[in-house]
């Protein structure tokens, strides 16, 4: 190949290799690295560096006032000049004297020997000096070594390569021990400082008796307080002191503590350096001072809680500021309710902030709120600070209903202001001072019990004293909850000098029934909302007494508050997920359900009208049904259907709405079948009758064999010998009972008729139907796609489709062996056929032309012949030539094939 042939190539020498590309790829990652290990590093070595100032500064210092001993101590290990000089002179003296009789004896300096004082003084005191020297010099190549090691880790950009190199020096510095070095400086100056004392005694000693008792007092203090810093820290994990000996002595500590520790090591570990459990066996036989300071600080305990407790009231006193308070009010529902509900982890802390005078928990929480209409803050921070506030409220309400009977005392909390916030935050407001009125009537019920207390045990009135005081504390509280009657009638009661007291017994007594007031209230008032309120669930929970209502009064209280909020709100507009309403009715009908044979017929309405008129199947109304007793129900709308008045029809429909949708609720018997019969005008009685009828029969297997023929008899089912043949011949009977009386002429809620053959066909027996049944269904299938009433709008044709979709196309077609009633089938097919408009989808035609052909019957058999014995066949020949000539499609070609 020439040269001008050859393809010049481009050069990608510059593009990075396979290896490089995947080490980019880990970029991020290091990155993240590189975050972690560059705080951590930092924070070392600035520790490291401002521990080597205060040594450098300390050092300094100690060097040279340790300077100025030694100048005068060091004198002390040669021969005094000044000395040998004097005693010289002394000598020279005697012998120029010539009265003198004596001859000193000469000065030899050469014989001089230091005392042991002097020796143990300056040797003490110069090892003092070389180690605050070394330490000061240590000190030095320590801050030079820091700052070595941030100037090596951030001198290339890249984060790989910044991350190696962190990494390679921080391992480097572990495998050196820079950490002990470091942690061994400040070692050495102690040691000084303690040498220095000691040669301060050596010192003293030959100068004076009691400067040495001093000095040696002033060391052994030190030594001892020394001692002690040592060891607080082992003995208890929360010392803030210690010294650089701690870790020494911890480890000796444990070591000698625990004898099993030598015991673990084989001969081999002591070799290999192993143990043959795994390698973090030993740390964990000996843990660190500072992991034992982790767990004694974090595991549960009660002075952890009482720690806790004390942290958060210092905070809260530390706060002055609204804009420092709002982020620990925003806090503070976290700490007592979560999603699972009630948290009691911090139960302590709130008491203890409940419990404080000066903090004042709940009124400082409302100043805050008050401060949102000063109209300083911004609309969107107003709204946020409101609901902040209210969510406190609301948590700490909460905490006080939910444990009510260990209460001591309650918080007063301003009503007023709760109940007079703007719409945006009614959700919330609505459920705080739902529960601050429950909160209320505990604080006065408490009261009320102890007064109720001194009367079962002076019944005479023999205590009057204390009966006064009781009494007193009562009327007191009511004035301060808002309970304004009964503080009068005690008013009354104190006014008739405490003669009454039966009567004052009465009264105490029927105030339980103020117990449902709140709970009455709240549901009436949140019926209404166009949002669910703030914790409805969990509010309406705690402020519904857990006692069954048994008073009268009581009951027909939450029966109308139930009518009221059924009212207030158009159910058919709601969406199918739960709303207040359904929790309404769950728990109102749960609270008249229990220990209670039967249901106020007040109570019928509401729940026809929620039945009615609730979107069904949904979870809503699943939410709202969800405890119910189905006998009490079903007896309820039994009773009631007789006693409804306009609102039968609607009664009627929840009773079908209750077969067909939610079997699982309908108890009804052969009384309820008999109050539908009652009321044959309305549209839906034929439908309600025969789900009922479906509905008592599957009831038949239970009943001895007389009485199930009994039962069938009463609900007109065909007489048979064999009750197994009868009982399974039954759903049949029910289905072409109620198809042979349904009129065109009836109008009907839409899916109604669907619904109700749905509900019918799934009680027959999938296999072969039995012959009658064939053929009156056959014959009532053509009469009805013949009938000139039924159009392409009619509700009746809707009913045939859905038949011809969910139940022939579906196999039920196979299930038809009578060739007459196959003929008549699909003859009455084709009709419809005919009937469908040219633009209609094909989907149905296609459908219909499956079925004709599972209902064609054997080759030998004309399927022309004819299908009726009285003028329909020529209505129906008529109809398939208009089909033929009209449309040419294959659903009339397959007419002319049978």
């Amino acid at each position: 190949m020439s040269t001008k042939d050859t393809v010049s190539l481009p050069d990608l020498s510059y593009l990075p290799k396979q290896a490089d590309r995947d080490e980019l790829a880990s970029a991020r990652l290091w990155a993240v690295y590189i975050d972690e290990a560059e705080k951590y590093d930092k924070a070392l070595v600035e520790g490291w560096k401002s521990d080597m100032e205060g040594l450098l500064i300390f050092a300094g210092l100690f060097s040279a006032s340790l300077t100025a001993f030694l100048i005068e101590s060091y004198k002390t290990l040669s021969p005094d000049q000044g000395a040998i000089t004097i005693a010289l002179l002394a000598q020279i003296s005697n012998q120029l004297d010539p009265s003198s009789s004596t001859t000193p004896p000469p000065v030899d300096s050469s014989s001089f020997t230091p005392s042991t004082a002097s020796l143990a003084c300056n040797t003490l005191w110069f090892l003092s000096l070389g180690l605050s020297l070394s330490c000061a010099l240590i000190a030095t190549l320590v801050e030079q070594w820091a700052r070595d090691f941030i100037q090596r880790t951030e001198m290339r950009p890249s984060p790989i390569i910044r991350a190696r190199i962190f990494s390679y020096l921080y391992f480097g510095m572990q495998r050196f021990g820079m950490h002990t070095i470091v942690g061994f400086i400040p070692l050495l100056l102690h040691i000084s400082l303690l040498l220095f004392f000691a040669g301060l005694v050596a010192f003293l000693r030959p100068i004076n008796r009691v400067m040495v008792i001093v000095a040696a007092l002033m060391l052994g203090l030190i030594s001892a307080i020394y001692i002690c810093l040592t060891i607080l820290p082992i003995i208890s994990s929360d010392a803030p002191y210690r010294t650089p000996l701690s870790n020494v002595a911890w480890g000796l500590f444990q070591r000698l503590s625990t004898p099993s520790y030598w015991r673990r090591k084989s001969p081999s570990d002591k070799e290999s350096g192993t143990t043959d459990r795994e390698p973090s066996q030993a740390n964990r036989s000996i843990p660190t001072m500072v992991a034992v300071m982790n767990r004694d600080a974090t595991v549960h305990s009660s002075e952890r809680d009482k720690r806790d407790g004390l942290a958060i009231v210092w905070t809260l006193k530390s706060l002055t500021d609204n804009n420092e308070l709002q982020p620990f009010v925003e806090a503070l529902p976290d700490l007592i309710y979560g999603p699972n509900g009630r948290r009691g982890m911090y139960d302590h802390m709130i008491n203890m902030l409940l419990a404080d005078r000066d903090i004042r928990l709940v009124q400082r929480i409302e100043n805050l709120l008050q401060t949102c209409d000063s109209g300083v803050l911004p609309p969107d921070h107003q709204i946020w600070r409101r609901i902040t506030c209210l969510r406190a409220l609301w948590t700490i309400a909460y905490f006080l209903a939910s444990d009510a009977s260990t209460q001591e005392t309650f918080p007063v909390f301003d009503r007023q202001l709760i109940s007079s916030q703007p719409h945006p935050v009614i959700s919330h407001s609505a459920s705080t001072i739902a529960l601050v009125q429950w909160i209320d009537f505990c604080a006065v019920s408490a009261h009320v019990q102890t007064v109720l207390s001194v009367l079962a045990a002076s019944p005479a009135g023999d205590d009057l004293g204390t009966l006064h005081a009781a009494i007193r504390a009562l009327q007191l509280e009511a004035n301060v909850r808002g309970y304004v009657g009964l503080s009068s009638d005690i008013s009354q009661i104190i006014a008739d000098g405490f003669l009454a007291l039966e009567q004052c017994r009465d009264t105490l007594v029927s105030f339980d029934d103020m117990a449902y007031n709140s709970f009455v209230t709240y549901i009436q008032f949140s019926a209404s909302l166009d949002e669910m309120p703030f914790e409805f669930g969990a509010t309406c929970e705690i402020i519904q007494p857990s006692l069954a209502p048994t008073s009268s009064i009581v009951r027909t209280k939450l029966a109308k508050s139930l009518n009221v909020a059924i009212d207030s709100i158009t159910l058919a507009s709601l969406a199918p997920e739960v709303h207040q309403i359904d929790i309404v009715v769950d728990m109102v009908f749960y609270l008249l359900q229990t220990n209670s044979e039967t249901m106020e017929i007040g109570l019928g309405r509401p729940i026809v009208v929620y039945i009615a008129h609730r979107k069904n199947p949904s979870p809503g109304f699943s939410r709202g049904l969800g405890r119910c007793n189905p006998k009490q129900l079903s007896s309820m709308l039994t009773k009631y259907l007789t006693a409804a008045g306009n609102l039968t029809f609607n009664t009627v429909y929840s009773i079908w709405m209750l077969c067909v949708y939610c079997p699982q609720w309908a108890a009804f018997d052969e009384q309820t079948l008999m109050n539908v019969r009652g009321f044959p005008e309305f549209s839906i009685s034929v439908e309600v009758i025969a789900v009922l009828k479906s509905h008592i029969l599957s009831a038949v297997s239970e009943l001895s064999t007389d009485q199930a023929h009994a039962l069938m008899d009463r609900l007109q089912i065909s007489p048979s010998i064999d009750i197994a043949e009868r009982w399974k011949a039954a759903p049949f009977v029910v289905l072409i009972d109620w198809l042979e009386h349904i009129t065109v002429t009836r109008s009907r809620r839409s899916g109604l008729l669907a619904s109700t053959f749905h509900v019918l066909s799934n009680c027959c027996p999938q296999e072969r139907y039995p012959l009658s049944f064939q053929q009156r269904f056959a014959r009532w299938f053509f009469d009805t796609c013949h009938d000139p009433a039924v159009d392409s709008e009619s509700f009746i044709l809707g009913l045939v489709e859905s038949i011809e979709s969910q139940w022939l196309f579906r196999g039920s077609a196979a299930h038809f062996d009578d060739i007459e009633a196959r003929r008549t089938l699909v003859a009455a097919l084709l009709k419809h056929w005919g009937i469908l408009a040219p633009d209609e989808s094909t989907g149905l035609r296609s459908m219909i032309d499956a079925i004709i052909a599972q209902l064609r019957p054997p080759a030998d058999v004309d399927p022309l012949a004819s299908v009726e014995n009285d003028a329909t066949t020529e209505e129906s020949d008529s109809s398939r030539m208009s089909c033929e000539d009209g449309y040419n499609t294959p659903a009339s070609q397959s007419q002319v094939d049978l």
